[in-house]
């Protein structure tokens, strides 16, 4: 009887108590430059988790739990736009997923639920072509530009 009592709360407690990773990836390798696991906190957000783990890591980086900018020293600005030809640029900034599907909302607005099981934030693009945008949070690392990639010393502290 005690057997059985220990696993029903060993799997009731695994219901209730759970864990999921956040990873940051760079713009010119698809290997995570910083993961950690997180316990799951009820009502907490995309945006305010994302910070804290740079914070806690002691990795700098500009934004709000609005957005992210720029981590260690990614391009931004005029230095994140690159011009194709004269019908076509990319403009590069900071994206997230969860698990492998990119929402269409600021991370501050999506609340992590039990079900979360990875948070990732990538550098990527978004694709300008004969007057429209055509894409948007585009892999970075899977096109390697000369433009973002020539210098890997910005994407390290």
């Amino acid at each position: 009887m005690i057997k059985f009592t220990i696993y029903v709360f060993s799997i009731s407690f695994s219901l209730f108590a759970t864990t999921f990773e956040i990873r940051f990836i760079g713009g010119c390798s698809s290997q995570p430059f910083l993961i950690q696991k997180i316990d799951f906190n009820d009502g907490a957000n995309v945006g305010d988790l994302s910070l804290k783990v740079l914070e806690d890591n002691r990795v700098p980086y500009k934004g709000t739990s609005q957005g992210i900018n720029q981590i260690f020293n990614s391009p931004i600005g005029f230095e994140a736009l690159e011009i194709l030809n004269d019908h076509e640029m990319l403009s590069y900034g900071w994206c997230y997923e969860i698990d492998n599907v990119i929402p269409e909302v600021y991370p501050n607005e999506l609340v992590i639920t039990k079900s979360t099981q990875v948070i990732t934030w990538f550098y990527g693009y978004a694709h300008y072509l004969n007057s429209k945008w055509i894409s948007q949070c585009e892999k970075s690392y899977l096109r390697q530009s000369p433009q973002i990639c020539s210098d890997l010393s910005m994407w390290k502290e």
